[in-house]
């Protein structure tokens, strides 16, 4: 059984999560309402992020996200192309400020609830390679 990972906001603002096992069949229909008494998160449905999402908020064991309906999750990402592995090095620390300067200025915004740390990696793009840098930000829907 595949494990996954529920998310929501309790009544201080903060991101409470939950890991459970569940059926292969409820990964195939993306969204879920917990019947258990033993859940600790909130009534309601909750909604499956995308592999995305999942891989940037925990990269090391990036199982599915389900998100709780009031709540909506985008990622801001820039994008740095490298032309070789030395590069790369400084791609990664600009690319890692660029997508904090993006978080930090949806802050300013207001109704952040709360931004993941920045992933980068290095991808394929096209017909070169780039280092790619995601944050999952997460907001009232």
């Amino acid at each position: 059984m595949p494990t996954i990972r529920f998310m929501w906001v309790d009544q201080r603002g903060g991101v409470q999560g939950y890991e459970g096992e569940v059926a292969q069949g409820v990964l195939n229909d993306g969204r879920m309402t917990p019947r258990s008494p033993d859940f600790p998160g909130p009534a309601g449905e909750f909604v499956q992020l995308s592999d995305d999402h999942s891989f940037a908020i925990e990269p090391d064991d990036p199982a599915p996200v389900f998100l709780h309906e009031g709540l909506r999750a985008s990622m801001e990402t820039w994008m740095y192309p490298i032309q070789s592995p030395e590069e790369e090095v400084r791609a990664v620390t600009k690319v890692r400020d660029a997508v904090i300067q993006l978080a930090e200025s949806r802050w300013a915004q207001g109704g952040v609830l709360k931004t993941f740390d920045t992933v980068t990696r290095t991808e394929r793009v096209g017909a070169g390679v780039a280092v790619v840098g995601r944050c999952v930000v997460i907001e009232p829907a």
